[in-house]
């Protein structure tokens, strides 16, 4: 048997469930009398907590909310031209190294046939595809995480 006086939280715990509580504390509340007058206020006020009626609203908690919230504010895009700049001077640049190696490439390409040209416009068209729209991807979350 426990000879000091049970916490409150051990009191409110037997209040609420029996089962859970170590025996030894049952022992003590059947000697302690002021750690039984505790519980018995407890049990009372878990009593009368429980036959509250639930708390309704006679009114549209949603509607008032949603009515004290700001508008949202909605932004003129600023990024209309990136992805055609990027593209233009992605066409320049490789436009520019051809010019500029021009005589190796064709070393390179004399002795090739029409489906080896048209593998490199595909994986070429391919990557700037995936390039553009990897930007766009990017510019949506951006603008996902502007608040403001």
């Amino acid at each position: 048997m426990i000879t000091n006086h049970l916490t409150e939280d051990e009191l409110q715990q037997y209040a609420l469930d029996k089962s859970i509580v170590a025996p030894d504390l049952q022992g003590h509340l059947q000697h302690c009398e002021e750690c039984t007058a505790k519980l018995a206020v407890y049990q009372l006020l878990i009593t009368e907590i429980n036959q509250q009626p639930v708390a309704t609203f006679d009114f549209d908690l949603s509607a008032a909310v949603i009515a004290q919230l700001p508008a949202p504010v909605t932004k003129a895009s600023t990024n209309k031209y990136p992805v055609a700049i990027f593209s233009l001077v992605a066409i320049l640049l490789a436009g520019s190294l051809i010019y500029l190696y021009r005589d190796d490439l064709l070393a390179l390409f004399t002795n090739t046939n029409m489906a080896e040209y048209l593998g490199i416009v595909i994986i070429t068209s391919i990557a700037i595809i995936q390039g553009i729209d990897t930007y766009r991807n990017y510019q949506k979350k951006i603008k996902a995480l502007d608040f403001s």
